[in-house]
């Protein structure tokens, strides 16, 4: 950062003889602008900043706040912000464990269907004891069939997942992500975050070929070719899996660090309704009991013959799964929430649905565009004055304001910005929403002040010329400067 300064004086210098000259008082937050946008990190750069006092509505500070720009990461403020107050905080979801058919003596005559409500959290390890919840609820079903005095099912095991009329991944999205697990897709039946590990053993000889150990779960059917060669030690993962939805010949390539040890990378399951339903059908197998025929997945309405719920498995509170959202920037719950505020606002799209929502709520979605619900596609944009809006109306909420504040990560404390300022005064006083793809770093959020009240904030950085651990280290230098600036 000595170079961020020591180039920029002069001009900044130079800007503060022009407004005396010309008899005006110098803008500190204009001056505090200036000195970050003269880095040559943002030489060929769009950035756009909008800043106002959430207690006056006051704009404190306004640059290419009404220029489009993508919102990586930040979109995830409209996702969330919308689940919260169309569906609430309280929202769960369910999925449902029935029989369908006839039990004659010691068989049944029909299927057991798993049916899956887009619960995008089923047995994830992100929730305190959800994985084993989950894990026990799997044991207890196969329980079930077998209280019931069934030895032999003469039908499948299916998985009903066509509760989403359009399910999978981001028509947008680019093909480098889908195999990847911040690239997974949510269907109407999800688990594990719709993702597995896929486990190297390294090569210590930096251009040598690596070795697939394994792949945890084990995705019955999936084929992957592997091109991933040794890196310098250090450089760290930059191997990526390509492999799109319902494809089982995937290959990986890339780099990872040349080591003795193993090293693991996640990848997206590319079918996860048909990983659930064999789950479902192993333990059911094992439990002792006959299954005619093999699992299935209906995409399409299953047609229900007579059915009886035996069990359910509930989600966490939407809230919960919110927090996780914005704290760690879960792609997968973010989808998951786009599609349920489409089915509930019967909008064709999650984007259709997010955008729907926000105009109503009065925001100026002029030059602002949802492609999807967490920030992945290339077709997403956004304004930093709608962003700011958006936070205001949050915030302003009597209901959910605290709870929408809550979710955000903190400087130097916790989510994606924890390692940020950590030793700085304004660790703990910045709360924000990060978002990154390919050349594009921003944040969104609110500083907080002792004495000034809090004031919302969005920042945009679109093609930076320098590498993303420099334009971060100079965002948050900008962050903890303005934070200085709004407590004088």
């Amino acid at each position: 950062m000595k170079r961020f300064w020591i180039r920029t004086s002069l001009l900044i210098w130079g800007l503060i003889l022009r407004i005396a000259v010309n008899g005006q008082t110098p803008d500190p937050f204009e001056i505090l602008f200036q000195k970050f946008i003269a880095d040559t990190c943002f030489k060929h750069s769009v950035v756009a900043l909008c800043l106002i006092d959430l207690e006056s509505g006051t704009e404190l500070l306004s640059k290419n706040a009404q220029i489009s720009l993508p919102p990586a990461s930040v979109m995830k403020i409209l996702t969330t912000g919308a689940a919260l107050e169309r569906l609430g905080p309280g929202y769960s979801y369910t999925t449902e464990f029935i029989l369908d058919g006839m039990v004659i003596s010691d068989t049944l005559f029909g299927d057991l269907v798993i049916r899956g409500n887009g619960d995008p959290t089923l047995g994830s390890s992100r929730f305190p004891g959800h994985a084993n919840s989950f894990e026990q609820w799997v044991q207890s079903c196969a329980g079930l069939i077998k209280s019931k005095n069934i030895r032999v099912i003469k039908g499948k095991i299916v998985a009903d997942a066509s509760c989403y009329r359009i399910p999978g991944v981001g028509e947008s999205w680019s093909y480098k992500d889908l195999g990847n697990y911040y690239g997974a897709g949510v269907y109407g039946l999800n688990i594990y975050d719709n993702t597995y590990r896929l486990v190297f053993k390294q090569n210590p000889e930096i251009g040598g070929l690596t070795k697939i150990e394994s792949i945890i779960p084990e995705i019955p059917g999936l084929e992957m070719t592997n091109f991933v060669v040794s890196g310098p030690r250090g450089s760290g993962d930059q191997a990526y899996i390509f492999c799109a939805p319902f494809q089982l010949d995937a290959f990986v390539k890339g780099t990872i660090p040349a080591g003795n040890g193993t090293l693991e990378i996640k990848g997206s399951v590319p079918n996860p309704p048909l990983l659930a339903v064999q789950k479902i059908y192993r333990a059911i197998n094992d439990s002792g009991i006959d299954i005619m025929e093999e699992a299935d997945v209906f995409f399409k309405p299953y047609l229900y013959r007579n059915p009886e719920i035996l069990s359910s498995f509930r989600s966490p509170d939407m809230y919960e799964i919110i927090k996780v959202v914005n704290m760690e920037s879960v792609n997968l719950y973010a989808e998951g929430i786009g599609q349920e505020l489409a089915a509930l606002m019967g909008a064709a799209s999650p984007g259709e649905a997010i955008s729907q929502h926000w105009i109503e709520r009065g925001i100026d979605f002029s030059g602002c565009h949802v492609g999807d619900a967490s920030g992945l596609s290339a077709e997403n944009a956004i304004t930093a004055k709608a962003m700011v809006q958006i936070i205001e109306d949050l915030f302003k909420d009597p209901r959910l304001g605290s709870m929408f504040t809550n979710t955000l990560a903190t400087f130097g404390i916790s989510g994606t910005v924890s390692q940020l300022l950590r030793n700085s005064p304004a660790k703990g006083m910045i709360l924000a929403k990060s978002g990154s793809i390919n050349r594009v770093r921003n944040h969104a959020g609110i500083i907080i002040t002792e004495k000034n009240g809090p004031k919302a904030f969005c920042i945009l950085t679109y093609n930076f010329h320098c590498s993303p651990r420099e334009v971060t280290g100079a965002i948050s230098s900008f962050l903890e400067r303005l934070y200085f600036l709004c407590s004088e």
